[in-house]
């Protein structure tokens, strides 16, 4: 039974392997997060303080989730928000979600770069590196490639492991003989080399901010990437064994030893990694930084996996276009993809700290969590209105109220990141209202195009066309042509064409004695142009048909050579010919592409019937 259950765990680790990775990096960038913001000295008191608020946020998180799991199992929030609170608030919820995901690639790129510093010395260009990082790591999802789920778990467990054997190294250290003084120097000198950040005027506000970042991300994670509403919401036994075990204790010992080796704040290094410097010397820190670069990498991959699973998730939820919930819509959903890895190059940019990115993410899920709170103390509301079950309406008081109180502390959060640092308050604004407002673009301009495509009279606009005129393009008679000819005429059309310009002379002249030998029963016509253009004279002509016949519809029959040889489709023009995107502007006309497909291992070129 065991073994069982130690294979389910695993399996589910794997199967929830970029929320592992996002843990391992908060685990060891929350350190830093509250180091930055503590006094010049050990901050002591920031950081005893910001460890208790820490402790109790995550509990308030995990105990809101389980309550949320009880009553809406099979919601997300921004579903919640949808019902309950209307379109824009689901917008709103979906933006955030975007930009946590984005932003949580700012941070596993950000860890991959200081412990790459740890290696290399490039702190001058460090702000280019974490740039071009985050454009790199883009790379395997925009080209269609995603990394094994085991690799990321095995990635992120080494960053875990190498914090692991740091901290218990460091607590044998403390219980046998405790930490001397050479040590505290040589994690002291570590930390004060990685370069010193100016502080603000709430140390102790910044480091209570910083210790809610493990309870933000649970907020995050608490909702499972995925288009089929069971899976939506993850179990919370789950999550509290994940946080328990790889966030809550880890941070709480590396607080300690901070505090124990009396390293300084508002530096820009990893605390751990000085500790690793002290405890295990230089080698197990550069161990330690390799750790750290592949768990960072790992964590900005899994981030990028995740992007296009949510895009497909809010279409087929109607918060995005619903064609970008079709499988084969793999196109768009990876440019939005490419957009996110621009809009993290350009945060990462702005936000020139682990400590604003982090408070920027702070943000955008409090503004997840107090929406969701609204929508469910709405539920309730709605609940109180319908029922007339004692039971069920005693329920739905006690969450209204209870979850109404949730929305107050988290505006309340929102409301202490404007008093720590206002900047950071704007740049989570514009980081929302980036792709909020491009939903409300589209979803507006949706809305309108619908209106004007529903018909006010079912009756008008059937009458059939009188006939139809059939115009096939040809530039040279090959086998293409000889098959848009052969479809053309199998079609019946009242009038059918060849039609063909005269930019080169000699090519016409060649075109017609094939033409005449060939003995097609299809008239062939010449349009002259002296300029040597060779697309207006084909719309001017189509032009002139419809003007003639007002009543009928012309048929532009166009060959199109595919390929599915490699080599070959190199040759090919993948682009669309100009005279399509101009025939698409008029009315009246029909285009008709007629494939002629060329085989790779046909060596006499006969086309794949």
């Amino acid at each position: 039974m065991m073994v069982t259950d130690k294979h389910y765990r695993l399996a589910r680790l794997t199967r929830n392997a970029p929320v592992f990775a996002a843990v391992v990096v908060t685990t060891i960038i929350v350190p830093q997060i509250i180091l930055r913001a503590a006094s010049t000295g050990s901050g002591r008191t920031e950081i005893v303080v910001s460890a208790l608020v820490g402790a109790a946020g995550l509990a308030v998180a995990f105990l809101t989730d389980i309550w949320i799991y009880r009553l809406a199992p099979r919601r997300a929030i921004h579903q919640l928000a949808s019902v309950y609170l209307g379109g824009g608030a689901a917008i709103v919820v979906a933006s955030a979600r975007f930009v946590c995901h984005t932003l949580f690639v700012v941070l596993g790129a950000g860890l991959a770069v200081s412990g790459g510093g740890a290696l290399v010395d490039f702190s001058a260009q460090q702000r280019l590196v974490l740039v071009a990082t985050i454009l790199v790591l883009a790379l395997p999802v925009l080209f269609g490639r995603t990394v094994n789920k085991s690799l990321l778990v095995a990635g992120a467990l080494a960053g875990a492991i190498a914090l692991g054997v740091t901290l218990l190294v460091g607590m044998v250290v403390e219980a046998t003989g405790g930490i001397d003084a050479a040590q505290a120097i040589v994690a002291r000198r570590d930390a004060l080399s990685t370069g010193y950040t100016t502080g603000h005027l709430h140390p102790l506000l910044e480091a209570c901010l910083g210790a809610t970042f493990p309870a933000c991300l649970l907020i995050l994670t608490s909702e499972r990437v995925s288009e089929r509403p069971e899976e939506r919401r993850v179990n919370p036994r789950s999550l509290g064994w994940l946080f328990a075990v790889f966030t809550a204790g880890p941070i709480l010992v590396t607080m300690y030893f901070v505090v124990a080796l009396h390293m300084p704040g508002r530096r820009l290094g990893v605390p751990s990694l000085s500790m690793a410097l002290a405890f295990l010397g230089t080698t197990g820190q550069r161990i330690v930084a390799v750790c750290y670069i592949i768990t960072g990498v790992v964590a900005v991959l899994g981030a990028y996996m995740q992007l296009p699973r949510l895009l497909r998730e809010l279409a087929i939820d109607h918060v995005l276009p619903r064609k970008l919930a079709a499988a084969d819509a793999v196109s768009p959903r990876l440019a939005i993809v490419g957009a996110a890895a621009v809009l993290a190059a350009g945060l990462s940019s702005f936000l020139t700290t682990t400590q604003a990115g982090a408070m920027v993410f702070i943000f955008a899920a409090l503004v997840i969590a107090a929406i969701g709170a609204l929508a469910m103390s709405a539920r309730g509301a709605s609940i109180l209105k319908e029922s007339m079950d004692r039971q069920t309406r005693n329920a739905a008081r006690a969450s209204r109220l209870v979850f109404f109180l949730l929305f107050l502390v988290c505006m309340a959060g929102v409301v202490a990141i404007a008093v720590a640092d206002l900047k950071w308050l704007v740049a989570g604004v514009v980081a929302l209202a980036v792709p909020a407002s491009i939903l409300v673009f589209f979803r507006r301009g949706r809305v309108r195009i619908v209106a004007r495509l529903t018909p006010t009279d079912i009756t008008a606009g059937r009458s059939l066309p009188t006939r139809v005129h059939g115009v096939i393009l040809i530039g040279a008679l090959d086998r293409a042509s000889l098959r848009a000819v052969a479809f053309a005429r199998a079609l019946r059309p009242t009038t059918l064409t060849a039609l063909t310009v005269d930019y080169d002379p000699q090519a016409t002249r060649a075109l017609q004695r094939d033409w005449a030998a060939a003995s097609l029963p299809v008239s062939l016509t010449v349009l002259g142009q002296p300029q040597g253009a060779a697309v207006s004279p084909i719309v001017d002509y189509i032009r002139a048909q419809r003007a003639l016949h007002p009543a009928d519809i012309v048929v532009v029959y166009i060959p199109r050579i595919v390929s599915t040889g490699l080599w070959r489709r190199f040759f090919l023009s993948h682009s669309t010919p100009q005279v399509i995107k101009d025939l698409r502007l008029e009315c009246g006309v029909v285009i008709a592409e007629v494939p002629f497909q060329l085989v790779e291992d046909d060596a006499d070129g006969e086309e794949l019937e």
